[in-house]
Parts: structure tokens; C-alpha cells; sequence
């Protein structure tokens, strides 16, 4: 679990997958919505997740979310 903005644990790190390449380091490559139940539709993204420090956020659109708040540390977003 991650601690949200509000210091809740909220949101398994399950929920995201990161970026494994060289190219998207620190992405939030995708929100596994579908897949696991425990997934909330409002989202409280950490500013680190598995570690590293979340700097850019891709794969959000069509997941069918309410709500996403941003980290300050996050410096690029795409198709969200």
C-alpha cells in the first residue's frame, strides 16, 4: 500500500505500473483499473512509487477515473 496526500494507505502499488525503460523512467506507464478490484476510481498519486521518484504520467485516459491528484514532482504528462 501507499501512502496518499493525506498520509492514508489508500492505493496498492499493484494499481501502478512503472516505466522500465531508459526512455520512461519515473512514468507511470499504466492503472490497472481492470485488473485488480482495490484499484480506486479517485486518485491520490504518490510522488515516489517502488522507490523512484514519479516524474511523468502517461497511460491514465480511458480508465474511467473520477479524480487524480498530481504530485509536485511530476514534470510531464501525457494522455491523460
Amino acid at each position: 500500500m501507499l501512502e496518499n496526500a493525506s498520509g492514508d494507505l489508500s492505493i496498492p502499488e499493484e494499481c501502478f505500473v512503472m516505466g522500465t525503460s531508459i526512455y520512461d523512467e519515473g512514468a507511470i506507464t499504466n492503472y490497472r483499473i481492470r485488473i485488480y478490484p482495490e484499484c480506486p476510481t479517485i486518485v491520490n498519486i504518490p510522488s515516489t512509487i517502488k522507490g523512484k521518484q514519479v516524474t511523468n504520467i502517461q497511460g491514465l485516459s480511458r480508465k474511467g477515473l473520477v479524480a487524480v491528484t498530481i504530485p509536485d514532482s511530476v514534470i510531464e504528462i501525457q494522455d491523460i
